[in-house]
C-alpha cells in the first residue's frame, strides 16, 4: 500500500494523495460499520471481513498520517 501511495505522491502531489488515501480510509470504515452488527450475529465469515476491513483502515490511515519523505521512499 505504501509503494501505490508512493507512486501516487510522486505522480500526482501531495494534495491529491492525501485526499485518495482519506477516501480510501472513510470507505474501509464505513464497511466495517457495516460489517460489525453482522459479524456480531453471525460471526463465522462476517467476523474475517470486519478483520480484513479493520486491517484495510489501518493501512490507509497509515499512508494518511505518513510524512511526504517516507512515502516518497517507496517504490
Amino acid at each position: 500500500m505504501r509503494n501505490t501511495y508512493g507512486w501516487m505522491l510522486r505522480r500526482r502531489g501531495p494534495a491529491i494523495t492525501r485526499t485518495y488515501a482519506l477516501l480510501n480510509w472513510g470507505g474501509a470504515l464505513a464497511r466495517l460499520a457495516l460489517l460489525s452488527p453482522a459479524a456480531a450475529v453471525r460471526g463465522g465469515e462476517h467476523r474475517l471481513r470486519r478483520r480484513a476491513m479493520r486491517d484495510w483502515a489501518r493501512l490507509h490511515l497509515a499512508a494518511l498520517l505518513s510524512p511526504r519523505e517516507q512515502l516518497e521512499r517507496h517504490r
